[in-house]
């Protein structure tokens, strides 16, 4: 059994991590692919707010396939931002 695991050679593994998501891929053309499938945000257009707080409700972002969405926080992330504001502070 000494002799077995003394003849263990590592096995070499290579990875290509999409640029945008990190995933890992096999191929670096399969890792490519999966970057170019993002829609990348282009700039925000709108904002809004609600009312006493200090960071937007919601985002409306262009991206660079050409559509507009809507981005709006839920609660449960308004309770980790508050949180993190007070461990800040």
């Amino acid at each position: 059994m000494d002799n077995a695991r003394e003849n263990i050679e590592p096995i070499v593994v290579t990875t290509y991590n999409c640029a945008i998501c990190k995933q890992g891929f096999p191929t670096i053309e399969s890792a490519v692919m999966c970057a170019k499938a993002h829609r990348k945000p282009l700039k925000i257009v709108g904002v809004e707010y609600a009312k006493k707080c200090a960071y937007p409700d919601t985002l409306v972002v262009q991206h660079s396939s050409g559509i507009t969405v809507r981005y709006t926080r839920s609660e449960q992330i308004v309770v980790l931002l508050n949180k993190e504001e007070k461990l800040n502070k």
